[in-house]
C-alpha cells in the first residue's frame, strides 16, 4: 500500500538485477518500521532506499542510517546510489558534504568515503590568522561542496562528481570528477589537464559564462568515462588518462525569444546519463525525453583506438589514429595520441612534432630529453675524435708557427695589434 514520495534516481545491480530506488523524503510515521518510527524527528525530512528484485518484487527498505560519526542533525536523504560487486552500497545524501555514505550489505553505516578536500592558500591562512572575528565572518566560506552523482566500474572503483569547480587561483581547489578506491583516495590518472568539460570565464553570447555544471558521470569500457554538463548540454568523453577524446550534444537555439528552436541532438535540461555499449542515453527533465546517441564512424574509431591503447597494442593503435586524423585533421586527441605512440616506440622526432602541434609542452620536454640523450650517445665517438684531432692539429700548428714565423717587432702592425 506504500507509494514513493520523492523518487529521483534508480540503480540496477549488474550481479543479480536488483533495483535500488532513492526516495529522498519518503519516510513518514505510516511507512517506517516501528524501531525507526519512534526515532523520527518531525523537523528533519528523512529518505529511504527501496530495493526490488529483478521482477519488481519488494525486497527491503534502507532508511535507518545512523552513526556517531554523522552529525547530530543529519537527515538521510538519498539522491543517488550505486552497489559494487560484493554488495556494498554507496549513497549520495542531499545536503551532506562529508563524502559518500558507505553501507554494508545489510544497509548499516560503515564510513564516509572520499570527502571533497578544500584548501586555503598561504596568503589566506595568514589573513585568517590575524583577522578579527568580524573580518573572518566576511571572508569566503570554504565548506567542501557535496557530491551530486556517482557511478561504479566493473572493478569497483567509484567515479564521483560535484557541480562546483574552482581553480587554485580562485582559492578553493575541488575537482569536478574523482575516481575513488576502497579507502576513499582519488586515484585518477591525469596526463595533463583535469577533466572539467568547458571552462570559459567570458562567453561570446553572454549566456554560458563560467565553468560547466557536471551533474552525472558514467564509467565506460577500457578505462574511459563520460561526464554530463547541464549548463552547456553536452557529454564529454575521456580516456583512462584524463585525455579529452570528444564531446557531443548541444543546447537549443534561444536566439528567437518567441520560438525555441530544437533540432536533433539538442538538450534543454539534461539531468542523467548512462551508456549501454556504444550507445549513450541522456535524460532531459524539461523536454521529458530520453535522447539516444549512437557513435558515428569517427566515434567508433576513437573507441577502437582507445581500446588498443588500453591493451598496450601501440602499433595497431597508431594505425587507427592515422585513420581518425584523415577524418578530422584538427583532432587534438589524434595528434597527441600519435605523439604518445611514437614516444613509446622511441621515435622522438615524430613524437616532438605531434606534441608541438598540440602544445603538450610536458610530453615534448620528455621526448626532447631522450632525443638529446640519443643524439649525444650516437655521436659521442665521432665528437670526441674530432675534438682530439683538433687539439693535436692546433698544438702542431702552434709549434710550427713559433719555429718558422719570426716574432714581430714592437713597431710593426702585427706587434702593435698583439700588444693591443
Amino acid at each position: 500500500d506504500d507509494v514513493f514520495t520523492e523518487p529521483n534516481s534508480v540503480f540496477v545491480d549488474r550481479t543479480d538485477g536488483s533495483i535500488y530506488i532513492c526516495d529522498q523524503k519518503g519516510v513518514n510515521q505510516n511507512n517506517a518500521p516501528d524501531y525507526v518510527a519512534e526515532k523520527l524527528d518531525p523537523s528533519l525530512a528523512q529518505g529511504r532506499i527501496v530495493q526490488l528484485d529483478k521482477n519488481y518484487n519488494f525486497v527491503r527498505v534502507i532508511c535507518d542510517v545512523s552513526s556517531q560519526v554523522l552529525p547530530d542533525n543529519f537527515a538521510f536523504q538519498p539522491t543517488k546510489v550505486a552497489v559494487d560487486s560484493i554488495g556494498r552500497i554507496f549513497v549520495v545524501s542531499y545536503g551532506f558534504n562529508k563524502g559518500l555514505i558507505e553501507l554494508d550489505v545489510k544497509g548499516e553505516f560503515v564510513q564516509c568515503l572520499g570527502a571533497p578536500d578544500s584548501t586555503f592558500t598561504i596568503f589566506e591562512e595568514m589573513q585568517r590568522m590575524f583577522a578579527t572575528d568580524a573580518e573572518r565572518a566576511e571572508m569566503r566560506d570554504f565548506t567542501p561542496t557535496e557530491y551530486n552523482n556517482l557511478d561504479i566500474t566493473d572493478d569497483d572503483f567509484i567515479y564521483s562528481t560535484i557541480d562546483a569547480y574552482e581553480t587554485a587561483e580562485d582559492g578553493l581547489q575541488q575537482k569536478f570528477v574523482q575516481k575513488l578506491n576502497a579507502k576513499g583516495n582519488d586515484v585518477m590518472i591525469l596526463m595533463s589537464n583535469e577533466p572539467y568539460g568547458d571552462y570559459a570565464k567570458l562567453a561570446t553570447d553572454g549566456e554560458y559564462n563560467g565553468p560547466s555544471k557536471i551533474v552525472d558521470v558514467a564509467a565506460l569500457d577500457n578505462g574511459m568515462y563520460a561526464i554530463l554538463d547541464r549548463l552547456r548540454c553536452r557529454v564529454f568523453v575521456y580516456n583512462n588518462e584524463g585525455q579529452h577524446l570528444f564531446e557531443f550534444g548541444a543546447p537549443p537555439d534561444f536566439s528567437d525569444n518567441h520560438i525555441k528552436a530544437y533540432v536533433d541532438g539538442t538538450l534543454q535540461r539534461p539531468v542523467a546519463m548512462d551508456w549501454l555499449g556504444n550507445t549513450c542515453y541522456v535524460l532531459d527533465a524539461d523536454k521529458n525525453t530520453i535522447n539516444v546517441y549512437d557513435l558515428t564512424e569517427y566515434g567508433e574509431k576513437i573507441f577502437k583506438a582507445t581500446e588498443l591503447h588500453y591493451n598496450n597494442d601501440y602499433d595497431a593503435e597508431g594505425e587507427v589514429w592515422e585513420e581518425i586524423l584523415k577524418l578530422n585533421n584538427n583532432s587534438a586527441a589524434a595528434k597527441n595520441s600519435l605523439g604518445m605512440v611514437a614516444y613509446r616506440l622511441e621515435d622522438w622526432d615524430t613524437a616532438m612534432d605531434y606534441f608541438k602541434q598540440t602544445y603538450n609542452t610536458e610530453s615534448y620536454s620528455r621526448a626532447y630529453k631522450f632525443a638529446r640523450k640519443e643524439a649525444i650517445e650516437k655521436n659521442f665517438t665521432v665528437g670526441v675524435t674530432v675534438i682530439v684531432i683538433a687539439i693535436v692539429v692546433l698544438t702542431v700548428l702552434k709549434k710550427l708557427w713559433k719555429k718558422f714565423v719570426p716574432a714581430p717587432s714592437e713597431t710593426s702592425y702585427r706587434g702593435q695589434l698583439g700588444f693591443a
